[in-house]
């Protein structure tokens, strides 16, 4: 469990892997947005998306910004 103390040892060691990975961008998940975006467009089926949505994740276009 989290300490209410931001000092607290706890809360500094639970907080260091969010510092490590400030700034950095995820690509799978601006590749997965944007396939949601299709999913809600209509342009793919919920139906495909559940049977090859790694596949269709694959294909999706690298996102940038």
């Amino acid at each position: 469990m989290f300490s209410a103390d931001p000092q607290s040892p706890s809360s500094a060691k639970a907080n260091t892997p969010l510092k490590v990975h400030c700034g950095q961008e995820n690509i799978d998940y601006k590749a997965q947005k944007a396939l949601l975006a299709k999913v809600d467009k209509g342009e793919i089926s919920i139906a495909d998306l559940k049977a090859k949505g790694r596949q269709l994740l694959d294909e999706q276009e690298p996102v940038t910004a």
